[in-house]
């Protein structure tokens, strides 16, 4: 699945998690500033949030947007609802979050760089996990209309 926003070419990559295989939306410019990964809000990966990652490779940046919802996408608040019910974010969540950071790394262009993540509602208080997982290889962190609890 491709979609085409800024004239970039993102593609959907599989990578590594617990027990299986998560994938995600990943753009990648001609030369690479640095990565984000981006973590999308309760509506799952949409064309929103591949156009954001589009968006940050027209500005030089690797772009990984790990699905949450594994191919799942509410077009309404109800559906949306309905899949927050469905799945145990927390039992799920932080092997696709950390599958998806691992593989964003793994990028050529990316060797030895720390990275940046943004996260959008549900995705914004698993930014602020991610950053508090792996202090020292998330460079930066920006949060869009969320929080994050920790309860250690």
């Amino acid at each position: 699945m491709q979609t085409n926003v800024t004239g970039l070419k993102g593609n959907i990559v599989e990578f590594k998690v617990e027990n299986g295989v998560g994938r995600g939306y990943l753009s990648v410019p001609k030369t690479s500033r640095g990565g984000v990964i981006v973590l999308h809000a309760w509506w799952g990966l949409n064309d929103f949030f591949k156009g954001f990652c589009d968006r940050l490779a027209s500005e030089g940046f690797t772009a990984l947007a790990p699905d949450l919802r594994q191919g799942k996408v509410a077009k309404t608040v109800d559906e949306a609802k309905r899949l927050m019910s469905e799945i145990d974010e927390a039992a799920t969540f932080p092997n696709i979050v950390l599958g998806g950071f691992d593989r964003l790394r793994s990028e050529p262009s990316l060797k030895g760089q720390r990275v940046g993540v943004v996260g959008f509602s549900m995705g914004a208080s698993w930014a602020l996990w991610l950053s508090s997982q792996r202090p020292s290889d998330v460079k930066a962190v920006v949060v869009f209309y969320g929080a994050y609890a920790d309860s250690s």
